[in-house]
């Protein structure tokens, strides 16, 4: 089938169209940009703000893979929820059978500005009566991906971290193998929502900690009884390589709990064995080569507290 991934030069999309491509599908990749190194696929100009773009990708497409996050736009929320409804609207002009939207985990209570949005654009894609598959991932273990990002810099530039109440927060991080796998399988799926999680249940401080001793170091963490979350989101850019807009929207789901009941959308792929965390921050770390230089934090810490190597 022709298959159109919108969002297909960020870094899911990059790995889900060559596996599209190796099931015998003809895929189309939509970015804003005419041309974009390292992308498998036909690419074609896609902007989801020119109308005539999108209806000019949809042609002759019967599945679509919706992938676009703004998070770096400052006004993403409503955006996003726009977009996917125009999106989706043209889609059923076109004759499209099936979106495939990758969205966020509902957190356990609470909430959050960014996985409200995730939500609200699930709900914009299926304005159009079209049938759609909502995947909803919690943190993606994988190169390119921004929380990944995130955790891999603390963990690899840091000696010394605050670790505050909102540091236990649980979640089922996931593989990006897993997600390509559970996104490839979008069309045979059952339409609705499904739950897209990792094996396991971590904290947060435990990621940081698994992290840092698959890097070779040990972090130490010093118990605060408050930090607030949108000061961690403005700090994040000065120790990692965040982006700063995305910095601040990803701090809001800080301290929430993103769990549902396992296996979630694997249930129903009883061929794809999940990749446990230590394997996918393994092979994360692996084909993530940049170097990173101490950041002037880790160097001060490392003269009043020197980092021991894990054994």
């Amino acid at each position: 089938m022709r298959a159109l991934i919108i969002g297909g030069t960020g870094f899911v999309g990059r790995a889900l169209a060559p596996a599209l491509a190796r099931a015998g599908h003809d895929v189309v990749v939509g970015g804003r940009r005419p041309s974009a190194p390292g992308v498998d696929g036909a690419l074609v100009r896609c902007d989801l703000d020119d109308d005539a773009s999108v209806r000019a990708a949809l042609t002759g497409v019967e599945v679509a893979w919706f992938l676009v996050h703004g998070l770096r736009r400052p006004d993403y929320a409503t955006w996003e929820s726009a977009a996917a409804a125009r999106f989706a609207a043209a889609a059923r002009v076109a004759g499209v059978g099936r979106i495939v939207y990758l969205g966020g985990l509902v957190p356990a209570g609470g909430s959050s500005a960014h996985l409200h949005s995730r939500l609200a654009t699930g709900r914009a894609l299926a304005s159009a009566g079209i049938d759609v598959v909502e995947l909803q991932a919690p943190v993606i273990i994988g190169v390119g991906g921004e929380s990944w990002r995130l955790a891999r810099d603390l963990a690899a530039r840091s000696a010394l971290l605050p670790a505050p109440p909102w540091l236990a927060a649980r979640q089922q991080p996931v593989a990006l193998a897993d997600v390509v796998a559970a996104l490839a399988a979008g069309p045979s799926l059952s339409p609705g929502v499904h739950a897209l999680i990792g094996p396991e249940l971590l904290s947060a401080r435990e990621i940081l900690e698994r992290t840092a001793v698959l890097l070779g170091r040990r972090l130490r963490f010093v118990p605060v009884p408050a930090f607030p979350k949108s000061l961690a989101g403005r700090l994040a850019p000065l120790f990692t390589r965040a982006d700063a807009e995305v910095a601040r929207a990803l701090a809001g789901g800080l301290g929430l709990d993103l769990v549902a009941p396992q296996p979630g959308v694997f249930a129903h792929l009883p061929k794809v064995r999940r990749t446990s965390f230590d394997e996918a921050a393994s092979l994360a770390l692996h084909h993530d080569r940049v170097a990173l230089a101490p950041s002037l934090y880790e160097a001060a810490l490392r003269v009043l507290l020197p980092a021991r190597r894990s054994e």
